[in-house]
């Protein structure tokens, strides 16, 4: 069950995802099944004055909170994904697969596997001038604000409209999917 965080999450919004995938484990064979919490951009609770994260200790202890008795139903697997490393505390019950930034070369490489190969003929010549476009708002940005996802995305939009028009996409479409995935602003960051 993924559950996005933002830096306003509350440690009840984490909660009450454990216990739904707790409830779902409830008289299941757990040699068969078996719930999972996924917790999308976990880093960004790190930013919150609420502490959401502090929940996820005894939940992944035991899976209990206050006096709930341990069982083997209250156990529930849990991945958390994030752009920056977590506190050491946080760290140390899960394993951190850390990657460098792609190159130009990578990102061109990505952005033609993730479209629909019959539809190259459209996309592939976008593909380096988008991956060029991407390196140099990475270079810019003071805080990491745009990622990979973005990138990813923009691609798979444009993908998406090929796949539909059969034909290369405007540069009208481009901008478009450009400012929906790269919007808003950097911020005033010191």
């Amino acid at each position: 069950m993924p559950l996005p965080i933002f830096t306003k999450s509350s440690s009840q919004g984490i909660v009450g995802t454990f216990r739904q995938c707790q409830k779902y484990q409830q008289m299941k064979d757990l040699k068969q099944l078996t719930s999972v919490v996924i917790l999308d951009e976990v880093g960004l609770a790190e930013d919150s004055p609420n502490m959401p994260l502090k929940a996820l200790h005894p939940l992944l202890e035991d899976g209990c909170i206050d006096e709930d008795e341990p069982s083997p139903d209250k156990k529930v697997s849990f991945v958390g994904i994030s752009n920056w490393a977590l506190d050491p505390a946080k760290m140390n019950r899960g394993i951190l697969l850390s990657r460098i930034p792609p190159c130009e070369e990578d990102l061109v490489k990505i952005g033609r596997g993730i479209g629909n190969k019959t539809n190259g003929k459209f996309t592939d010549p976008l593909i380096p001038y988008l991956a060029a476009g991407y390196m140099a708002v990475m270079k810019k940005q003071p805080k990491a604000f745009f990622g990979l996802r973005d990138y990813y995305s923009l691609i798979k939009m444009i993908s998406v409209l090929v796949e539909k028009t059969k034909e290369r996409p405007s540069y009208r479409d481009i901008e478009l999917y450009v400012r929906r995935n790269f919007g808003g602003s950097f911020g005033d960051w010191d």
